[in-house]
């Protein structure tokens, strides 16, 4: 971790730009923003200003500061201010990004990580220690803030940050029990300024528009204190799993509602049900009995993909890349695709269904998904707006679904359906590949406030928010 924390910093500084007067035009020089805690806001940015100042006089870059004393006020009074940023909306989040940016690439930050990171990391990867919040007397957390959530250049291995590259490290070495470093940090940094202030922005705009909505990667903590809490139970750390949750659910910032560890979804929606199965709910029922009803058709079809390309592809690459899960997807952009020339008859039956572009108020899928045997697709959390429905066809035997902390033994024929957002595991134990074929289609509610709204975002999540929802629950398999 403390190696390409320094490797991504001489990346940045290769790149010769600091943002060094930028900030200081933004901070120091362009009129006050407005700022509900105007005292707040003036008692670090003094100082700053007048050591921005000062270094641009002297003609220093921001990487080459190392005078310890100077070094000490910036880095203390620049967290301050952050601590100030991160309670305010939209309209200073460019600014925050900035300060962060300078702050994470100084050379009062190379310091203070040089001498500290190791000691700092050793106490927080140490499984015999509760999991806590580490304190940050020097700064050190907030120098790392930046580097852990990017900063680099498009076409850096590090662009998407040093949490992006050790996940995609662990996921090329398949070395998954590694979830469990990285993903400790991401804990911290969740519960910092600059995380929690995305968060809160993404919040703003959100409720707002359906299409920011969507762009999970944009809040903070929600999304990566999801992936975090998958990880950790991908990892075996099932225990860190735990403790986060109680973490999250004691802490005085509560950016999300979940109400159970088994469902932590992206782009959670608590005005809807979550209940994990869903197969008996009238808007889902007519899917089961539809693939039920076509289930000898698809799988007298099916053999005819055995030679398909995406066989040799990951189907979600983010979540295994050891070609263990594969996908053939029949439904993009509003339409059935040319996969359907490999199976026609199965796509003239799925042209029955009426679907259209109108319909596309999720990611919708008609798809074939597929395990090979012996392996497992890691657990992970999707969308709670979205139900899935599967029949298994091929390679029933042995094959899992997990899910709400159960475990459910796919049956050739029988349909299901479940809430995406609930973690779900497939582990195919047999000796042939399972494949199911899927329909995804938006959470029952979802849709019925949407259209009622007249596809109007801000009205839709008034009504959901009312409870407004058919009788139920759904929930059992």
């Amino acid at each position: 971790v403390a190696e390409h924390f320094f490797l991504m910093l001489d990346e940045y500084r290769d790149r010769g730009d600091d943002g060094f007067e930028g900030l200081e035009v933004a901070l120091c020089l362009d009129r006050a923003p407005s700022v509900r805690h105007l005292d707040e806001w003036l008692v670090p940015l003094s100082p700053i200003c007048k050591l921005l100042a000062s270094w641009r006089a002297r003609g220093l870059k921001v990487q080459d500061v190392e005078d310890a004393q100077e070094c000490k006020v910036f880095l203390s009074r620049g967290s301050e201010l952050a601590g100030v940023l991160a309670d305010e909306g939209v309209e200073l989040q460019p600014l925050h990004e900035a300060l962060s940016a300078v702050m994470g690439s100084s050379g009062c930050c190379l310091g203070v990580v040089t001498e500290g990171v190791a000691g700092e990391l050793e106490k927080l990867l140490d499984f015999e220690r509760p999991l806590e919040l580490r304190d940050d007397p020097s700064g050190l957390w907030q120098c790392l803030e930046w580097s852990f959530w990017g900063g680099n250049d498009q076409g850096s291995p590090y662009e998407g940050g040093l949490r992006a590259f050790l996940w995609q490290l662990s996921l090329r070495q398949e070395e998954y029990h590694s979830y469990s470093v990285f993903e400790m940090l991401t804990v911290q940094f969740a519960y910092l300024p600059l995380c929690i202030h995305r968060t809160k922005a993404y919040a703003q705009k959100a409720a707002l528009d359906s299409e920011h909505f969507g762009q999970s990667y944009m809040n903070c903590a929600p999304t990566h204190l999801s992936y975090a809490i998958d990880h950790f139970f991908v990892a075996g750390a099932s225990d860190r799993a735990q403790e986060t949750w109680v973490l999250m659910k004691s802490h005085r910032w509560q950016p999300v509602d979940w109400q159970s560890i088994h469902n932590t979804a992206i782009g959670y929606l608590p005005g809807i049900a979550h209940w994990p199965w869903w197969q008996a709910h009238p808007a889902v029922k007519p899917y089961i009995d539809f693939l039920e009803r076509h289930f000898d058709l698809i799988a007298k079809e099916r053999p005819a993909l055995d030679w398909h390309a995406n066989l040799q592809k990951d189907a979600f690459p983010a979540t295994s890349n050891d070609k263990s899960w594969h996908k053939i997807e029949f439904w993009q952009d509003g339409a059935l695709t040319d996969e359907c020339d490999w199976t026609p008859l199965t796509c003239d039956a799925l042209s029955t269904l009426g679907w259209g572009v109108a319909g596309d108020i999720v990611t919708r899928k008609l798809a074939w998904s597929i395990v090979e045997p012996g392996t497992r697709f890691a657990g992970h959390s999707g969308q709670s707006r979205r139900i899935n429905i599967q029949v298994c066809v091929q390679g029933c035997e042995g094959a899992e679904l997990h899910i709400d902390g159960t475990v459910v033994q796919y049956e050739r024929g029988r349909a299901i359906a479940w809430q995406d957002g609930w973690r779900h595991e497939v582990r195919n134990r047999g000796m042939q590949p399972r494949w199911v074929f899927i329909i995804s289609i938006p959470h029952p509610e979802y849709q019925l406030a949407w259209e009622a709204s007249g596809a109007q975002w801000p009205d839709t999540l008034q009504r959901l928010n009312g409870k407004w929802r058919l009788a139920g629950p759904y929930d059992r398999v």
